[in-house]
This record gives structure tokens, C-alpha cells and sequence, in this order.
């Protein structure tokens, strides 16, 4: 009790319960009882995370949630920190190995052992 909730509504779910808002295809014996379920779940987040701005559309406009309670985390990674970029490697071995070691012996310290 008291301890705030945070839940991830996936690409999965929303193409679900759209799916279910549209007429649940035959064979869905308990396809309300799904989205009751996870509506209800839903509305008790203090926070939802989401993967796109366009998620928090598609979830607002399937149940009453309010859009500030939803977090946009892209792919769970950002892009620019993760990018590829060119890198010198003899410098950075040379850093590594030689200039600023951590590497070290069974017993030693961090940077006993260098090349």
C-alpha cells in the first residue's frame, strides 16, 4: 500500500486492445475481460513508460489516462550515447594498457599490471 506503481504498456498490448475496441475477432472468448484487466491495471500507475509520443496517443485514446502520467523511453537506450563514432584505437590500447592501466595481479591492486 502507498508505494507508487510504474508500468510499461507494450506495442503488443496497445495493438490488442485496439484490436478489441474495433470488434474483438471471433474466438476472443475473453477479449473484454483482458482489457478490463489491463485498463484497471493501467489507471492504478502513478507513471506509464511508454516507447513513442505516438504510444501516448494511442493509450489516451483507449482509456481514461491522464498523458502526463505517461514517460517516453525510446527503445530503452538513447541513440546518441550509444552512436558510433571514430575512435582512434592505438591511442586508446596505448590509454587503456599502458597510460592509465586497471588491470592487476590475483593479490595485486587495480594497475599492478600493465603492458
Amino acid at each position: 500500500p502507498h508505494v507508487p506503481v510504474v508500468g510499461h504498456i507494450h506495442g503488443t498490448e496497445l495493438l490488442m486492445l485496439e484490436a478489441i475496441a474495433q470488434g474483438a475477432p471471433t474466438g476472443w472468448t475473453h477479449a473484454e475481460a483482458w482489457a478490463e484487466r489491463i485498463r484497471h491495471w493501467a489507471s492504478a500507475c502513478q507513471r506509464l513508460v511508454v516507447l513513442s509520443k505516438t504510444q501516448i496517443e494511442r493509450l489516451t485514446n483507449l482509456m481514461p489516462i491522464n498523458p502526463e502520467r505517461c514517460v517516453v523511453i525510446s527503445n530503452g537506450f538513447d541513440p546518441s550515447t550509444f552512436d558510433r563514432h571514430e575512435v582512434d584505437r592505438i591511442a586508446l590500447w596505448r590509454q587503456l594498457l599502458v597510460e592509465h592501466p586497471l588491470g592487476w595481479h590475483p593479490d595485486g591492486e587495480p594497475g599492478s599490471v600493465a603492458y
